[in-house]
């Protein structure tokens, strides 16, 4: 990896302490941990049938695969030669990455052959995520002012829905599936967090009928650009962004949020695609 793109990035991990509906109350300190440097990082993947983290290099115009724990290289995929875009998603068969110039998604199992479809999004699409183990979905963030939204669709391009994300007022940038702890009887509701470029907070959402912004926490560090967004399917998740120094970072960050969301989860909204 250091050979590949020898610079002085590295992971950081933080924890955001999020009482029921509150946000902020406290970010508290920092832990490096070892991680040689990539030149570019946009959105971010998490695969959690194999552990790996996804990074995408506009510059170098390929998906990186990193080991999480400590940021080694694992290996690389080529996007289609001249292809400029933000994101990137694993359903666990394929690998997805989306055009901001064409409006195509491009699929592949990795082995070089890449194929397409129409992106849902056009060429406003950014975030990328595959949400959903046996049934899943294309979570892909959606700008084009004054409409921030979030495009949800099978990995095929087909049933599409859209859902507008209130609060919003940036151009989004990454997108995530969020598992929100409450009763442990009930098990584990599941919400939704974005990033904006330019407006440095997370949001959280419950998925309701429509979307209801559940709370806001600034980014933990001052930076240039918050970028793509990556849940472990638990109480972390992985966030990339540009510092004040011009270098890219990933930082894990670890947000439990507790108490009861609305009855229209994440559940039962996915089951009306």
């Amino acid at each position: 990896w250091a050979a590949i793109v020898p610079c002085r990035e590295q992971f950081f991990q933080y924890a955001l302490f999020i009482p029921f509906l509150l946000f902020p109350t406290l970010v508290s300190g920092t832990h490096p941990l070892h991680c040689p440097g990539v030149q570019h990082v946009l959105d971010l993947e998490y695969c959690e049938d194999t552990g790996e983290l996804l990074f995408v290099s506009n510059i170098d115009n390929k998906i990186f695969i990193a080991d999480p724990d400590d940021g080694s290289y694992v290996g690389e995929i080529d996007r289609p030669a001249g292809l400029a875009g933000f994101g990137v998603a694993w359903d666990g068969e394929e690998y997805f990455i989306n055009s901001w110039t064409n409006g195509s998604i491009y699929h592949s199992d990795g082995g070089g052959t890449w194929s397409s479809y129409a992106n849902p999004a056009g060429t406003g699409g950014r975030g990328l995520n595959c949400w959903g183990y046996y049934d899943p979905a294309l979570l892909e963030s959606f700008s084009s002012e004054p409409v921030y939204r979030l495009m949800v669709f099978d990995p095929d391009g087909s049933g599409q829905t859209v859902w507008d994300l209130p609060g919003i007022s940036e151009q989004i940038s990454g997108i995530s599936g969020y598992d929100v702890g409450t009763d442990p009887v009930t098990g584990m509701p599941t919400g939704l967090i974005a990033t904006c470029y330019d407006e440095h907070f997370f949001y959280f959402f419950n998925p309701g009928t429509p979307f209801q912004l559940w709370g806001v926490a600034p980014c933990p560090v001052t930076v240039l650009k918050s970028l793509g967004l990556a849940s472990t399917g638990g109480c972390e998740f992985y966030w990339s962004y540009q510092a004040t120094d011009g270098l890219y970072y990933v930082s894990e960050i670890y947000a439990p949020i507790s108490g009861a969301l609305e009855s229209d989860t994440w559940g039962a909204i996915k089951s009306s695609f």
